[in-house]
């Protein structure tokens, strides 16, 4: 286990620090099933195709090429500067790309007609920093806006071991360090040689885990879906739009 006297944004910013290079060779394309996501929710809601567009967690930007021919200005936002140096190309007039901590967005509130969030909030260690982290999203997105957000699922198939395991030894676990929670793990990044470069901190979520994190951000659930990966239902993604208060 890495040394738990770091905060996780030292760690993770090193990680990415350590992987760009490997990261921007073999990430050129959308997540396929980002994508398939994405084809479901279209045909189901009204998703805006013009406006601004912030993919928070955004890495090389390669999840934007699929709104590359859009309207949309599209915001490239990630904690790793690394990552953002290796964005892949998209049109220069309305891509930006902003070093930033998805705990503390420096975007105005009320902008953002969509957000994605993909397979960025299981890096969080903790629970109030991923509710924190949603109330960000909240606060930078439209009334009429739409969040697109992943997560990794806590049984998924290729972890399900390590997760059986971890049952048992995660109260030792947390004598070493507070905040450890069961579905915590640690994954290695591998060069082309299959040399260990980097390891990655994870936070695997159930649903019900997830659903109460989004339900204190002020968000609301229009479709929620395990699919994807190996076993076909390895990721959370869910569809959000922010709780309006009507006042008489």
């Amino acid at each position: 286990m890495p040394n738990i006297n770091r905060s996780s944004d030292e760690e993770l910013v090193e990680a990415y620090k350590k992987i760009s290079t490997r990261y921007e060779k073999v990430k050129r394309k959308p997540w396929k099933d980002f994508q398939t996501y994405m084809d479901k929710v279209s045909s189901l809601h009204p998703l805006p195709s013009s406006g601004i567009l912030v993919d928070v967690g955004a890495g090389n930007s390669r999840n934007l090429l699929r709104f590359a021919e859009t309207e949309l200005d599209l915001i490239a936002l990630d904690l790793s500067f690394d990552l953002l140096s290796n964005s892949i190309d998209l049109p220069p007039s309305n891509h930006f790309r902003v070093n930033n901590d998805m705990k503390y967005l420096s975007i105005k509130n009320n902008v953002a007609c969509m957000i994605l969030s993909i397979a960025t909030i299981h890096h969080l260690r903790k629970k109030s920093e991923t509710v924190l982290s949603l109330k960000q999203l909240s606060s930078i997105l439209k009334d009429d806006g739409y969040i697109v957000l992943s997560c990794w699922r806590r049984w998924k198939s290729d972890t399900r071991r390590k997760m059986i395991v971890d049952l048992f030894l995660s109260p030792f676990k947390k004598l070493k360090n507070l905040h450890w929670r069961h579905g915590d793990l640690y994954l290695h990044w591998f060069d082309e040689n299959k040399k260990i470069i980097a390891e990655r901190y994870y936070h695997l979520f159930t649903k019900r885990e997830l659903v109460s994190s989004i339900n204190k951000a002020n968000l609301r659930i229009l479709d929620i879906a395990a699919c994807g990966g190996k076993g076909g239902k390895d990721n959370f993604f869910v569809l959000l739009k922010k709780k309006i208060s009507y006042v008489n």
